[in-house]
């Protein structure tokens, strides 16, 4: 479904990815294991056209991502694909379903139709009594909730998800990595998900090892 063909990174002299490939399938949970500074946000940055790679090829259902034009990428990362990040990145001047409900109304759909979806949703990831609160309001591991919950919002093929569980304590951790492993069963959505954490590994169908760059599995 998504492919990353002989990718490589450079910010100067500074080799980030070095000849990189990778494919996740389907509703595959795949695990991004390696330490901090091994290239791991840089990779999901380019699988989701936040950034450009030097050289080398980024597939999707086999077309050729790096060859559309800005309208078609910002369709692609709005609409197939789901972020999460290890900060929220939550507005903090919105409740939690108008956070979630944002991406489904960039999307087009009707502002009372993408509340109720962002209602449905935050319902299914255990917010059910937060879903008029601000993100100042919000523990650390219910704002990450709310990311994933928005994350979930158009139904996206595949999520990229890069340290989601940073700055979560063990016990969020667990409920979060718990969490991605039902969705992935309910909506057969694949995940990528970049992570030091040596749990999520055990949990994942595939872990890829990732190393000054290179992939090492």
């Amino acid at each position: 479904m998504l492919k990353a063909e002989n990718i490589t990174k450079k910010y100067g002299d500074l080799t980030v990815l070095n000849d990189v490939s990778l494919e996740v399938q389907k509703a595959e949970m795949v695990c991004l294991l390696g330490y901090s500074g091994a290239g791991k946000s840089t990779l999901l940055h380019i699988l989701g056209t936040l950034d450009e790679p030097n050289s080398g090829s980024i597939f999707f259902h086999q077309q050729t991502v790096h060859q559309w034009n800005e309208n078609q990428k910002s369709q692609y990362r709005n609409e197939s694909l789901g972020f999460v990040f290890q900060f929220h990145h939550l507005l903090e001047e919105f409740q939690a379903i108008e956070n979630v409900a944002i991406p489904a109304m960039i999307k087009g759909i009707p502002q009372k139709q993408a509340f109720e979806e962002a209602k449905k949703i935050l319902i299914r990831v255990g917010l059910k009594e937060r879903l008029h609160h601000l993100p100042s309001q919000l523990s650390g591991g219910e704002q990450q909730r709310v990311a994933v919950a928005r994350a979930l919002i158009n139904k996206p093929e595949i999520i990229l998800a890069d340290e989601p569980t940073g700055n979560l304590d063990s016990y969020h951790t667990d409920e979060l990595f718990n969490l991605f492993l039902e969705l992935n069963q309910e909506y057969q959505i694949a995940f990528l998900i970049a992570t030091h954490n040596l749990k999520l590994p055990e949990l994942a169908h595939r872990t890829l090892k990732i190393q000054k760059g290179k992939i090492v599995e």
